[in-house]
Protein backbone atom coordinates (compact mmCIF):
# COMPACT_ATOMS: atom_id res chain seq x y z
CA UNK A 1 0.00 0.00 0.00
CA UNK A 2 3.15 2.34 0.43
CA UNK A 3 4.74 1.75 -2.64
CA UNK A 4 1.36 2.20 -4.64
CA UNK A 5 0.91 5.88 -1.95
CA UNK A 6 4.67 6.52 -3.56
CA UNK A 7 4.29 5.53 -6.78
CA UNK A 8 0.46 8.12 -7.00
CA UNK A 9 2.62 10.82 -5.45
CA UNK A 10 5.45 10.23 -8.34
CA UNK A 11 3.42 10.40 -11.00
CA UNK A 12 1.46 13.48 -9.41
CA UNK A 13 5.14 15.23 -9.36
CA UNK A 14 5.52 13.84 -13.04
CA UNK A 15 2.25 15.64 -14.12
CA UNK A 16 3.37 19.15 -11.86
CA UNK A 17 6.58 19.23 -13.61
CA UNK A 18 4.99 18.69 -17.21
CA UNK A 19 2.55 21.66 -16.57
CA UNK A 20 6.00 23.91 -15.32
CA UNK A 21 5.72 23.38 -11.63
CA UNK A 22 8.81 21.94 -9.95
CA UNK A 23 8.75 20.66 -6.61
CA UNK A 24 12.05 19.27 -6.30
CA UNK A 25 14.26 21.39 -8.81
CA UNK A 26 17.32 22.99 -7.60
CA UNK A 27 15.79 25.99 -5.35
CA UNK A 28 16.25 30.03 -6.38
CA UNK A 29 18.16 31.56 -4.43
CA UNK A 30 19.20 35.35 -5.52
CA UNK A 31 20.22 38.69 -3.80
CA UNK A 32 19.40 42.13 -4.84
CA UNK A 33 17.04 45.53 -3.83
CA UNK A 34 13.67 45.06 -3.08
CA UNK A 35 10.97 47.60 -2.39
CA UNK A 36 7.21 47.54 -1.79
CA UNK A 37 3.55 47.91 -3.33
CA UNK A 38 1.91 51.51 -2.99
CA UNK A 39 -1.27 51.55 -1.25
CA UNK A 40 -2.95 52.35 -4.56
CA UNK A 41 -2.48 48.84 -5.50
CA UNK A 42 -4.63 47.23 -2.66
CA UNK A 43 -8.04 45.18 -4.58
CA UNK A 44 -6.16 45.40 -7.43
CA UNK A 45 -5.87 41.74 -9.27
CA UNK A 46 -2.41 40.63 -9.84
CA UNK A 47 -1.05 38.08 -12.49
CA UNK A 48 -1.82 35.30 -10.92
CA UNK A 49 -5.58 36.16 -10.25
CA UNK A 50 -5.41 36.72 -6.65
CA UNK A 51 -6.58 39.88 -5.38
CA UNK A 52 -3.71 42.11 -3.99
CA UNK A 53 -3.28 43.73 -0.18
CA UNK A 54 -0.72 45.25 1.56
CA UNK A 55 -1.95 43.36 4.56
CA UNK A 56 -0.59 39.81 3.21
CA UNK A 57 2.57 38.34 2.79
CA UNK A 58 2.81 38.59 -0.92
CA UNK A 59 5.47 39.39 -3.62
CA UNK A 60 6.09 39.80 -7.25
CA UNK A 61 8.68 38.13 -9.20
CA UNK A 62 9.95 38.07 -13.26
CA UNK A 63 10.07 34.33 -13.10
CA UNK A 64 9.25 32.23 -10.46
CA UNK A 65 5.94 30.15 -10.18
CA UNK A 66 3.03 31.42 -8.58
CA UNK A 67 2.27 30.08 -5.36
CA UNK A 68 6.10 29.41 -4.26
CA UNK A 69 6.82 30.12 -0.97
CA UNK A 70 10.37 32.26 -0.45
CA UNK A 71 12.46 33.41 2.67
CA UNK A 72 13.27 37.43 2.25
CA UNK A 73 16.22 38.25 4.31
CA UNK A 74 16.90 42.04 5.01
CA UNK A 75 20.74 41.52 4.81
CA UNK A 76 21.03 45.01 7.09
CA UNK A 77 19.11 43.78 9.81
CA UNK A 78 18.85 39.96 9.32
CA UNK A 79 15.19 39.95 9.83
CA UNK A 80 13.36 37.46 7.52
CA UNK A 81 9.64 36.14 6.96
CA UNK A 82 7.81 34.28 4.59
CA UNK A 83 6.51 35.48 1.25
CA UNK A 84 4.10 33.75 -1.59
CA UNK A 85 4.72 34.90 -4.76
CA UNK A 86 1.36 36.29 -6.61
CA UNK A 87 2.34 38.52 -9.24
CA UNK A 88 4.82 40.17 -11.59
CA UNK A 89 7.72 42.25 -11.57
CA UNK A 90 9.20 44.49 -10.34
CA UNK A 91 10.26 46.33 -13.51
CA UNK A 92 12.79 48.65 -12.44
CA UNK A 93 16.68 47.97 -12.90
CA UNK A 94 18.03 46.33 -10.59
CA UNK A 95 15.18 45.35 -7.71
CA UNK A 96 14.51 41.89 -7.61
CA UNK A 97 11.47 41.59 -5.78
CA UNK A 98 8.53 43.20 -4.58
CA UNK A 99 7.16 43.19 -1.56
CA UNK A 100 3.71 44.22 0.32
CA UNK A 101 3.77 46.64 2.93
CA UNK A 102 3.32 44.07 5.96
CA UNK A 103 6.70 42.18 4.76
CA UNK A 104 8.25 45.51 4.76
CA UNK A 105 7.00 46.47 7.65
CA UNK A 106 7.86 43.63 9.20
CA UNK A 107 11.95 43.61 7.36
CA UNK A 108 12.46 46.76 8.37
CA UNK A 109 12.48 49.32 5.49
CA UNK A 110 9.53 51.31 5.26
CA UNK A 111 11.26 54.43 5.44
CA UNK A 112 13.66 53.58 3.27
CA UNK A 113 11.85 52.36 0.39
CA UNK A 114 14.14 50.04 -0.03
CA UNK A 115 16.48 47.04 0.90
CA UNK A 116 19.40 44.78 -0.32
CA UNK A 117 17.82 41.17 0.39
CA UNK A 118 18.28 37.60 -0.12
CA UNK A 119 15.65 35.43 -1.18
CA UNK A 120 15.20 31.87 -0.94
CA UNK A 121 12.88 29.55 -2.27
CA UNK A 122 11.65 27.24 0.22
CA UNK A 123 10.87 23.28 -0.75
CA UNK A 124 10.03 20.17 0.82
CA UNK A 125 14.00 19.38 0.38
CA UNK A 126 14.98 22.52 2.37
CA UNK A 127 12.19 23.59 4.73
CA UNK A 128 13.65 21.96 7.65
CA UNK A 129 17.46 23.64 6.84
CA UNK A 130 15.77 27.18 5.90
CA UNK A 131 13.44 27.37 8.83
CA UNK A 132 12.80 26.95 12.63
CA UNK A 133 9.88 24.36 13.13
CA UNK A 134 8.03 26.84 14.42
CA UNK A 135 7.96 28.54 10.93
CA UNK A 136 7.40 25.17 8.91
CA UNK A 137 4.85 25.28 6.56
CA UNK A 138 5.15 22.40 4.12
CA UNK A 139 4.44 19.67 6.10
CA UNK A 140 0.89 19.99 5.19
CA UNK A 141 -0.59 19.50 2.56
CA UNK A 142 2.55 17.33 1.37
CA UNK A 143 2.40 14.69 4.05
CA UNK A 144 -1.28 14.07 3.99
CA UNK A 145 -0.98 13.80 0.30
CA UNK A 146 -2.28 9.83 -1.05
CA UNK A 147 -5.28 7.83 -0.26
CA UNK A 148 -6.77 7.33 3.14
CA UNK A 149 -9.93 4.71 3.90
CA UNK A 150 -11.40 3.22 6.49
CA UNK A 151 -15.46 2.85 8.30
CA UNK A 152 -17.43 6.14 9.34
CA UNK A 153 -19.01 5.47 12.39
CA UNK A 154 -22.51 7.42 12.62
CA UNK A 155 -23.81 7.82 16.22
CA UNK A 156 -26.63 9.20 17.62
CA UNK A 157 -27.63 10.53 21.32
CA UNK A 158 -29.02 6.32 21.75
CA UNK A 159 -25.87 4.36 19.59
CA UNK A 160 -23.86 3.02 16.73
CA UNK A 161 -26.78 3.83 14.02
CA UNK A 162 -24.36 2.52 10.95
CA UNK A 163 -20.74 2.35 9.16
CA UNK A 164 -20.09 3.59 6.28
CA UNK A 165 -17.05 3.02 3.79
CA UNK A 166 -15.26 6.14 3.75
CA UNK A 167 -12.17 7.46 1.53
CA UNK A 168 -10.29 10.48 1.81
CA UNK A 169 -8.12 11.40 -1.70
CA UNK A 170 -5.73 14.32 -1.17
CA UNK A 171 -3.32 15.07 -4.33
CA UNK A 172 -1.55 17.55 -5.96
CA UNK A 173 -3.01 19.31 -8.97
CA UNK A 174 -1.27 21.37 -11.76
CA UNK A 175 -2.56 24.61 -9.74
CA UNK A 176 -0.06 24.90 -6.93
CA UNK A 177 -2.86 27.05 -5.15
CA UNK A 178 -5.23 23.79 -5.03
CA UNK A 179 -4.99 20.12 -4.48
CA UNK A 180 -8.03 17.63 -4.60
CA UNK A 181 -10.20 16.81 -1.64
CA UNK A 182 -12.17 13.88 -2.45
CA UNK A 183 -14.46 12.35 -0.54
CA UNK A 184 -16.10 9.13 -1.40
CA UNK A 185 -18.77 7.97 0.78
CA UNK A 186 -19.43 4.27 0.24
CA UNK A 187 -19.89 4.71 -3.70
CA UNK A 188 -20.94 8.60 -3.70
CA UNK A 189 -18.00 10.52 -4.28
CA UNK A 190 -17.86 14.26 -3.78
CA UNK A 191 -15.18 15.72 -5.52
CA UNK A 192 -14.10 18.84 -3.75
CA UNK A 193 -11.02 21.36 -3.65
CA UNK A 194 -8.91 22.49 -1.15
CA UNK A 195 -7.31 25.94 -1.51
CA UNK A 196 -4.23 26.84 -0.21
CA UNK A 197 -2.48 30.49 0.35
CA UNK A 198 0.24 28.59 2.87
CA UNK A 199 2.78 31.81 3.45
CA UNK A 200 -0.87 33.70 5.37
CA UNK A 201 -2.00 30.54 6.55
CA UNK A 202 -5.45 30.66 5.29
CA UNK A 203 -7.75 27.39 3.43
CA UNK A 204 -10.66 26.88 2.82
CA UNK A 205 -12.60 23.85 0.92
CA UNK A 206 -13.88 24.37 -2.14
CA UNK A 207 -17.05 22.10 -2.86
CA UNK A 208 -17.07 23.17 -6.41
CA UNK A 209 -21.03 24.42 -6.64
CA UNK A 210 -20.79 27.39 -5.03
CA UNK A 211 -19.99 26.63 -1.64
CA UNK A 212 -16.38 27.24 -0.06
CA UNK A 213 -15.75 26.66 3.54
CA UNK A 214 -12.87 28.08 5.03
CA UNK A 215 -11.02 25.87 7.73
CA UNK A 216 -8.17 26.50 9.83
CA UNK A 217 -4.82 24.58 10.53
CA UNK A 218 -3.58 23.85 13.53
CA UNK A 219 -0.22 22.00 14.13
CA UNK A 220 -1.03 19.28 11.72
CA UNK A 221 -5.35 19.88 12.48
CA UNK A 222 -7.73 21.20 9.95
CA UNK A 223 -11.05 22.45 11.82
CA UNK A 224 -14.14 23.87 9.82
CA UNK A 225 -17.18 25.17 11.23
CA UNK A 226 -20.35 25.93 9.39
CA UNK A 227 -24.36 25.98 9.40
CA UNK A 228 -26.53 24.19 6.41
CA UNK A 229 -30.10 25.35 6.97
CA UNK A 230 -30.97 23.89 10.62
CA UNK A 231 -27.83 22.27 11.31
CA UNK A 232 -24.57 23.58 13.03
CA UNK A 233 -21.68 21.29 11.90
CA UNK A 234 -18.03 21.27 13.37
CA UNK A 235 -15.82 18.91 11.06
CA UNK A 236 -12.35 18.14 11.77
CA UNK A 237 -9.68 16.46 10.32
CA UNK A 238 -6.24 15.38 12.68
CA UNK A 239 -3.43 13.89 10.98
CA UNK A 240 -1.22 11.55 13.28
CA UNK A 241 1.09 8.65 13.53
CA UNK A 242 -1.77 6.08 13.37
CA UNK A 243 -3.53 7.89 10.04
CA UNK A 244 -6.06 10.78 9.65
CA UNK A 245 -8.60 11.14 12.35
CA UNK A 246 -12.05 12.31 10.91
CA UNK A 247 -14.45 14.17 13.08
CA UNK A 248 -18.23 15.54 12.45
CA UNK A 249 -20.66 16.73 15.27
CA UNK A 250 -24.03 18.20 14.18
CA UNK A 251 -26.28 20.69 16.10
CA UNK A 252 -30.07 21.93 15.58
CA UNK A 253 -29.73 25.65 15.41
CA UNK A 254 -33.60 25.76 16.70
CA UNK A 255 -32.66 23.81 19.39
CA UNK A 256 -31.06 27.10 21.34
CA UNK A 257 -30.30 27.03 24.81
CA UNK A 258 -29.65 30.38 26.93
CA UNK A 259 -28.43 30.08 30.09
CA UNK A 260 -26.06 32.68 31.97
CA UNK A 261 -26.38 36.78 31.83
CA UNK A 262 -27.26 37.22 35.20
CA UNK A 263 -24.71 38.18 38.39
CA UNK A 264 -23.03 35.71 40.29
CA UNK A 265 -21.43 36.16 43.48
CA UNK A 266 -21.08 40.00 42.28
CA UNK A 267 -19.50 39.33 38.87
CA UNK A 268 -21.69 39.86 35.82
CA UNK A 269 -21.64 36.07 33.78
CA UNK A 270 -22.00 36.43 30.23
CA UNK A 271 -25.34 34.67 28.54
CA UNK A 272 -24.34 31.53 26.50
CA UNK A 273 -26.25 30.26 23.39
CA UNK A 274 -25.86 26.00 23.47
CA UNK A 275 -26.88 23.67 21.18
CA UNK A 276 -27.43 20.27 22.14
CA UNK A 277 -25.04 17.73 19.77
CA UNK A 278 -27.09 15.56 17.77
CA UNK A 279 -25.05 13.48 15.82
CA UNK A 280 -21.99 12.17 16.11
CA UNK A 281 -19.83 10.99 13.60
CA UNK A 282 -16.02 9.29 13.40
CA UNK A 283 -13.69 7.45 11.45
CA UNK A 284 -9.85 6.74 11.29
CA UNK A 285 -8.73 6.70 7.89
CA UNK A 286 -5.07 4.73 7.24
CA UNK A 287 -3.01 5.07 4.22
CA UNK A 288 -3.60 2.93 1.10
Amino acid sequence: MIKRAIVLLALAIIQLSNAGIVLFAQPTSQSGAASYYADAFNGRKTASGIIFSNEKFYAAHKTLPFGTLLKVTNRSNIKWCVVTVVDRGPYIKGRIIDLSRAVADSLGFTLSGTAEVLIEEITIANEQTLLPPVARRLTFPYSWCGTWSGELLVYDAQKLKMKIPMILYINPTIDSTRWEWMIQYDTIKRHYELILDIANNEYAIDEKNGIVIPVGLFNNTLVSSFDVQDNRLNAIYRFTDGGIEFIINSASISSLQLSGGELYNNEHIPRVGSYPVSLYQEALLKRE
